[in-house]
């Protein structure tokens, strides 16, 4: 048996597996068993690959530099090119990437599925605004393991970033006295007269502090201690951004998500780390969406 033979062929079949499972995955169909697939298949395509290189490795520096001159070639220069813009770009978080990212989903309506037992995880229901006239706002928010009890403010800034209104700015801010302190996956410490509130300060999240001008709290209490679906009105415009920043322990992280409602219903919340929040969905009631501000 030829080794070059075998390892082309088993990276053309795990292309294929990959190619298959990848789109069953962009349009929003995540069966364990079709995410099972894509991760064996990519790390044994990675395997493959390997070897791949070190066999033709020749080949490859002869299409990455002239053999006469010995100049780089403007198609290794070319390529270079397409993959930094293109990383740089996604890292940049412009909505049109996001759109792209979620359009088989939104195709398919599947980005609809979630709700508050998503992947067997448990969620509080809040709510907040509720005598605000405008459009209805499902915010699904999923914290990563080890986010316990964090602070976090909610608001929205139109396309010229200008505060136009708090979603969600708790009264309260959870104190744990000891590390040791254990939360169930309700949220729920075993021993609630270990728990200690004080009252919410805004210099906590620096962003915004600085960008919104009411500190003034919409939920009487503090923070969900995990995983949460806020529920609240809002004045809905098009071409806006909500806005979450989140505190856990010393650290904040700002999390976005652009917004267009003629576009869709349905938009993710993002952060250049993503370090807090494993997944945060936005969900709006667009046909209540008021055309122009009141």
């Amino acid at each position: 048996m030829k080794n070059r033979n075998f390892v082309s062929l088993s990276i053309a079949i795990a292309f294929v597996a990959i190619s298959a499972t990848g789109l069953l995955l962009y349009f929003g169909i995540k069966a364990d068993a079709v995410e099972i697939v894509h991760v064996l298949f990519g790390l044994l395509f990675i395997g493959f690959v390997v070897f791949h290189i070190r066999y033709n490795f020749s080949a490859l520096k002869n299409y990455a530099k002239d053999r006469k001159t010995r100049t780089v070639r403007k198609e290794l220069v070319a390529a270079c090119f397409v993959s930094t813009a293109l990383l740089i770009t996604m890292c940049q978080g412009f909505s049109f990437m996001e759109d792209l990212a979620h359009a088989g989903r939104n195709l398919l309506g599947k980005n609809k599925r979630y709700d508050g037992s998503h992947e067997g995880a448990i969620f509080s229901e809040i709510s907040t605004n509720d005598k605000v006239n405008g459009a209805r706002f499902h915010l699904i928010i999923r914290l990563r393991e080890g986010v316990i009890a964090p602070v976090i403010a909610i608001w929205i800034e139109d396309s010229v970033e200008k505060y136009v209104q708090n979603v969600f700015v708790p009264a309260k801010k959870l104190e744990l006295p000891s590390s040791t302190t254990r939360i169930d996956d309700k949220g729920r410490a075993e021993n609630n007269n270990l728990l200690h509130y004080s009252d919410f300060q805004a210099t906590l999240l620096p962003e915004f502090n600085k960008r919104s001008p009411d500190r003034n709290p919409n939920y009487g209490k503090s923070t969900p201690l995990n995983n949460f679906i806020l529920e609240t009105n809002v004045h809905v415009y098009n071409n806006f951004t909500l806005y979450l920043e989140i505190r856990n322990k010393d650290k904040t992280e700002l999390y976005h998500s652009a917004i267009d409602t003629a576009k869709s219903d349905v938009f993710s919340l993002n952060s250049l780390k993503n370090e807090f929040i494993r997944e945060g969905i936005v969900r709006i009631n667009a046909h209540q969406a008021p055309s122009s501000p009141k």
